[in-house]
């Protein structure tokens, strides 16, 4: 993996939320970010397949497939 550094600016509340968060799963906040980030990319993949299925008509607004 290639990894690259990202410095960003948030309210002190936020960070310190955060690193509880990561603390109460045992990871580093690193961990904990990179992690989410994941989880959200699949997640915005996901629907952009659905919205792509129901734009041609092969899945409904249920995601039920059109026979």
């Amino acid at each position: 993996m290639n990894a690259v550094q990202l410095n960003t600016r948030m309210p002190e509340e936020i960070k310190a939320f955060l690193i509880e968060q990561a603390k109460k799963e045992g990871r580093s906040l690193n961990n904990y970010l990179v992690r989410h980030f994941e989880e959200l990319k699949v997640k915005s993949t996901d629907n952009k397949k659905a919205q792509h299925l129901q734009a041609t008509g092969l899945i409904d607004v249920n995601n039920q497939e059109v026979s």
